[in-house]
């Protein structure tokens, strides 16, 4: 699968192109006999094909999260103490973490689906309460071209 490797911020991220909606990528069988192809690359992956910049680290965190929520409410761990404990981390960034479960789920859906580019330290600082006051905030751009 052809990507592109690039630097943000002395990390390197991987940017895969994402096919069209409605469209998968041809089968290895198909690429071989595909006259569009390229050197084992189909014409669906042109440069023209949108672009994805899911952040690691930003998706980790948010699976974390929602475990950590669901420990919680569920009582498999009584406090977020615990939950620092058995995860070997300091409570101060589970508390922090904790709060991405907070995010609307447009900023959620956007950073899973690539289409907004965030680093985790974004998020890291206190967030408005209300979802409009966070999307106002992170996705002012993202509502415009999704309207």
């Amino acid at each position: 699968m052809p990507l592109t490797i690039r630097r943000r911020r002395c990390r390197k991220l991987i940017i895969v192109p994402v096919a069209a909606p409605g469209s998968r990528p041809p089968a290895p069988s198909e690429q071989a006999r595909s006259p569009a192809t390229s050197a084992g690359h189909a014409s669906w992956n042109s440069s023209s094909a949108p672009v994805s910049y899911t952040n690691a680290a930003i998706v980790k965190a948010l699976a974390r999260a929602y475990r950590w929520r669901h420990m919680l409410e569920n009582g498999e761990s009584h406090s977020i103490t615990a939950i620092a404990r058995a995860e070997k981390v300091n409570e101060s960034y589970a508390c922090r973490v904790l709060r991405l479960t907070l995010l609307a789920p447009e900023i959620v859906e956007a950073i899973l689906s690539g289409t907004a580019e965030f680093s985790l330290a974004y998020f890291m600082r206190p967030l408005p309460a209300t979802w409009a006051k966070q999307a106002e905030l992170f996705l002012p751009n993202f509502r415009d071209q999704a309207v």
